[in-house]
């Protein structure tokens, strides 16, 4: 028989929150019902997740192929890497990134390691994982969407008025601040390396030391978690501006963010191939010119 989970009085005040945060969502924002966060589960396998690329490479996001991923039985890297050297995956040919994540599209579960979250961080997550069930937009643009709708979401929730969500806002790892370092222009000069390097312009050895530069400032451990990171990050300012334009109204942005994706046919290729990578980049071009219209129609100076 299946031991009981225990909660501690923390623990518990999240739990209570959870109902409140979606029914938040639903009244305030427009939100659809979701099947997320009904269950616990203690450490679900299934939350283990390894992403890694050849280390001359460096992909545009979680769904390029070039970025391969998948689900491992434990949850460090270390515990996992004997048998992912049986099968040729070796931290010497490729960079990893590994992580234990709290929350995936769908039906995601409240997991223990969700529940060490602070609770500002726990109501992010819950708000995050219902913005994906609320969108239908193409992956690498709904992860940022959903990024920014669960930030400004959660200071709503909990009373911040529109000066200080701005203000937050602006000191969002993913803002204009600190534009030198970021992870998009870290993106942005591993991919001008790479090219040079494969069209040997430059040398392995500068190759190397260049790219560990790059690494180093972006804060990341390699390239593999820049390329994680630019998922999320990539279209973070163009659609802060579109909220910006909107008047902070999360509301309109969200339901004009649901309209635009329902304007593009989704992908008919299958997850993780080159063929869906292709169409989903093609599609959100698409929705990316209709917010750079809309942005335009208002005269705002990107």
């Amino acid at each position: 028989m299946k031991k009981k989970a225990e909660f501690s009085k923390r623990e518990r005040l999240l739990l209570s929150l959870v109902q409140k945060v979606k029914e938040f969502g639903i009244k305030n924002f427009g939100f659809r019902k979701t099947k997320n966060f009904k269950k616990f589960e203690e450490q679900p396998g299934s939350y283990n997740r390894l992403f890694y690329q050849k280390k001359d490479e460096v992909a545009f996001s979680y769904i390029d192929p070039i970025l391969i991923s998948r689900e491992c039985k434990h949850g460090t890297l270390e515990k996992n890497l004997p048998l992912l050297r049986e099968e040729g995956i070796t931290p010497e040919e490729y960079d990893m990134y590994f992580f234990v994540t709290d929350g995936i599209e769908g039906e995601s579960l409240i997991t223990r390691q969700a529940l060490g979250r602070s609770q500002e961080e726990f109501i992010e997550l819950i708000f995050h994982e219902d913005a994906h069930c609320n969108l239908g937009l193409p992956l690498d643009m709904e992860e940022a969407a959903a990024t920014l709708i669960s930030y400004v979401a959660t200071m709503i929730f909990l009373g911040a008025d529109q000066k200080s969500i701005i203000f937050n806002l602006v000191r969002h790892p993913y803002s204009y601040s600190n534009t030198d370092n970021n992870i998009n222009t870290c993106y942005k000069k591993l991919t001008e390396l790479v090219s040079l390097y494969k069209n040997k312009e430059i040398s392995l050895v500068d190759f190397l030391k260049i790219k560990n530069k790059i690494i180093y400032n972006s804060g990341a451990i390699n390239t593999a978690e820049i390329s994680f990171i630019h998922t999320y990050s990539h279209y973070f300012e163009l659609l802060d501006d579109l909220l910006c334009t909107l008047d902070w109204d999360l509301k309109k942005f969200i339901l004009t963010m649901r309209d635009l994706a329902e304007k593009y046919p989704k992908p008919t290729g299958h997850y993780g191939s080159a063929k869906y990578f292709t169409e989903t980049r093609t599609r959100e071009m698409q929705i990316e010119n209709q917010i750079r219209k809309i942005l335009a129609e208002y005269d705002v100076d990107e």
